[in-house]
């Protein structure tokens, strides 16, 4: 009788284990809902320290762990080159469509400026800087009277996805991430 490990399953189903899917929706569904009091009554004065002993807290530290094992399965299965190419499939195409339909659609949509203000002003464009990792969460009038008047705030985390990319092409790079077989 074989024993049954995390290590023999997640091979079989080349890195993907089962319920990993699930946790991750759920994960996610719990920091939006931790967010959407912020939408509506805006930012509290400054960091509470009690906020790391809510739920949501926990959850989006586990979503980001979670996210953090998955990247480097991916970093123990692929070669440097399909890690750049897998890693830059899976945000870029995603990222690039909300920030250019949050510019281009929700923007014009929902700015309090003239049309012509909106598409002159250098806040629209300096907004696709988000691709880039060049977090700007504004664009010029929008949503300047809610309480939480930032379009995404969840760019926040491109950067250091960006960064922990980058880390692990450097332990791929170096050798440093190699399977126990």
């Amino acid at each position: 009788m074989s024993r049954q490990s995390i290590g023999n399953m997640l091979d079989r189903q080349k890195g993907f284990g089962p319920g990993f899917d699930f946790l991750r929706i759920s994960l996610a569904v719990s920091v939006v809902a931790a967010h959407a009091p912020y939408i509506a009554m805006g930012r509290l004065n400054g960091p509470e320290p009690w906020y790391v002993f809510f739920p949501h807290y926990a959850a989006l530290v586990v979503f980001f762990v979670l996210g953090g094992f998955l990247v480097a399965a991916s970093g123990l299965r692929l070669s440097l080159k399909e890690f750049v190419i897998n890693r830059g499939l899976r945000i870029i195409p995603a990222l690039a469509v909300e920030i250019v339909l949050s510019a281009l659609i929700l923007g014009p949509i929902f700015t309090s400026l003239p049309l012509s203000e909106y598409f002159t002003s250098y806040g629209t464009y300096r907004y696709f800087g988000n691709i880039a990792g060049l977090v700007d969460y504004m664009l010029p009038g929008v949503f300047s009277g809610n309480p939480a008047p930032e379009v995404n705030s969840s760019l926040w985390t491109i950067p250091f996805e960006y960064m922990c990319y980058v880390l692990m092409m450097a332990v791929i790079s170096c050798g440093l991430l190699r399977s126990r077989r």
